[in-house]
């Protein structure tokens, strides 16, 4: 038996659908709708989980590259302090000079 707006309809049509087959029609939607939102809540967790250990693996890698490049500045920095320390013994030593020959100048 078909319903009267059926494309199927015979002689014999309700006009109605029956109270019991409405009400599975709305409990299958509702659970339809909740099963759709469960899947793409799941989807999007899993989505997030791969985010999340994408980005962990990148900070991981960030933090390598952040500690090499400070290994890298406290070695130049060490470099230049000693370069510098260098040079200035190295005017030290100068003035010293500069001094000791001035002072045999005046003796002469």
């Amino acid at each position: 038996m078909c319903y009267s707006d059926s494309a199927r309809a015979s002689k014999e049509t309700r006009k109605t659908m029956s109270p019991e087959l409405f009400e599975m029609l709305i409990h299958f939607k509702t659970n339809w709708e909740n099963h759709v939102q469960v899947e793409k809540d799941q989807a999007l967790l899993d989505r997030l989980d791969v985010d999340t250990l994408t980005r962990q693996a990148e900070s991981s890698y960030d933090k390598l590259l952040f500690d090499q490049r400070m290994r890298n500045t406290d070695s130049e920095v060490f470099k230049n302090y000693r370069m510098n320390h260098g040079l200035a013994r190295q005017l030290s030593a100068t003035k010293d000079h500069e001094n000791n020959l001035q002072s045999f100048v005046r003796e002469l």
